[in-house]
């Protein structure tokens, strides 16, 4: 699960995940994006959507990690972060599910 990444100039790192929909399930997204958010920013997670390849709607969810050299104990908060995260929106979109 997961992913870190850095930019050039960043102060810090971004650890994040990526759920594929099917984007005919965009009905239940929409009635669900306020819980969604509540959801993630409760867990100090952000997230985007993005049409991607297949007929799919990508869900990035995302935290940075502004620390001077990326730790074992920050990189396993930020997945446990993203994980709860990612449970959570598994129950109010099941479709979510990979």
């Amino acid at each position: 699960m997961g992913y870190v990444s850095k930019g050039w100039n960043d102060p810090g790192v971004r650890v994040g995940d990526l759920l594929y929909i099917d984007s005919a399930h965009s009905e239940l997204l929409k009635n669900n994006i306020y819980q969604m958010l509540n959801v993630c920013a409760g867990q100090g997670i952000s997230f985007f959507f993005k049409p991607s390849k297949d007929n799919k709607i990508e869900i990035e969810l995302w935290t940075p990690l502004y620390l001077d050299a990326l730790t074992v104990k920050g990189l396993t908060d930020a997945l446990k972060s993203l994980n709860l995260c990612r449970e959570k929106l598994y129950e109010l979109c099941p479709f979510a599910r990979l």
